[in-house]
């Protein structure tokens, strides 16, 4: 919510990607990761993270039990969320099974 509220009342030379119609998903990953690492927040974030799921994640944020995997998703169609299911089932990939664990990113 931090990075929300501080990316909201930024301008084009302070968050250049926001204001960029062709900035990626990464560009926002590596905009997100260098606020919470700059924050102080936590110590555990990275990006592009490998092994997990099967595949690729976004972003991995890691608490002490925890680890948090975020899917980023560039989208400008206005198709109301509900109906992306294709990004939940992305999402879901990422739960561990029981018997697979947890990544040890």
């Amino acid at each position: 919510m931090a990075f929300l509220f501080d990316r909201s009342s930024v301008g084009p030379s302070e968050a250049p990607s926001l204001y960029n119609p062709a900035a990626s998903e990464e560009d926002l990953a590596r905009d997100l990761r260098t606020f919470v690492r700059g924050s102080g927040y936590l110590n555990g974030v990275d990006t592009e993270v490998r092994h997990v799921g099967g595949g690729r994640v976004d972003m991995w944020f890691a608490f002490p039990g925890l680890n948090l995997y975020v899917e980023l998703k560039q989208d400008s169609t206005e198709e109301p969320v509900p109906d992306k299911s294709s990004y939940l089932n992305q999402a879901a990939a990422y739960e561990p099974s029981p018997a697979s664990g947890s990544c040890s990113c």
